[in-house]
């Protein structure tokens, strides 16, 4: 019995750095994500902001 549960204790402790570990990445990724589409939208304005700014000067 003693053995078993150790195993289980084990294949659970297993389980849940698996998990944590999947979560980590997930939310690294979504996090990259969200990072890149803020910075795309920044560039995107900035550009329209050029051409605007270039409009006034004519």
């Amino acid at each position: 019995m003693e053995k078993l549960d150790h195993f289980y204790h084990n294949q659970v402790d297993y389980f849940m750095q698996l998990m944590m570990h999947i979560y980590m990445v997930v939310h690294l990724q979504l996090v990259l994500l969200i990072v890149q589409e803020l910075y795309q939208e920044d560039q995107k304005e900035k550009l329209e902001f050029g051409k605007l700014e270039n409009k006034l000067k004519l």
